[in-house]
């Protein structure tokens, strides 16, 4: 497979399981959604409040567009544009992504955290084929 097409299914993978956990998140946890747009982004962020209900509206919060969804989509979206465009990816941006999934994994146990390794691991090994 050649660095381009090792780039995208990285790319692909992450995009994938960004949009995924957006949407688990949603599916599950839609109700504390609508009340960001009631009580305003800050019953998202629990500093002043410590009601139950503030809390849950900030746990959902930050596992969905305040976490690692987000960032990890335009991640993949920069991964798939430059493997377009035949532009290297260093092969430390591979290893942080599968050392970040590996640590998080562990802490959080049983997880899907897990998965991110490939892309990571997709990362490296179309770095190396560059050489």
């Amino acid at each position: 497979m050649s660095p381009r097409a090792t780039l995208r299914w990285a790319s692909a993978i992450m995009i994938a399981i960004g949009v995924g956990h957006l949407v688990v998140l949603t599916l599950t946890a839609g109700e504390h959604v609508g009340t960001w747009v009631d009580r305003g982004l800050w019953s998202a962020v629990p500093f002043l409040d410590r009601d139950a209900g503030v809390t849950a509206d900030a746990v959902t919060f930050w596992a969905g567009p305040g976490g690692f969804a987000v960032p990890l989509i335009l991640l993949g979206a920069l991964l798939w544009h430059l493997a377009g465009r035949g532009v290297p990816v260093p092969a430390g941006i591979g290893w942080v992504v599968a050392v970040w999934a590996l640590l998080d994994g562990v802490l959080l146990g049983p997880s899907p955290f897990f998965v991110l390794v490939v892309p990571g691991v997709l990362i490296v090994l179309a770095a190396r084929k560059r050489r």
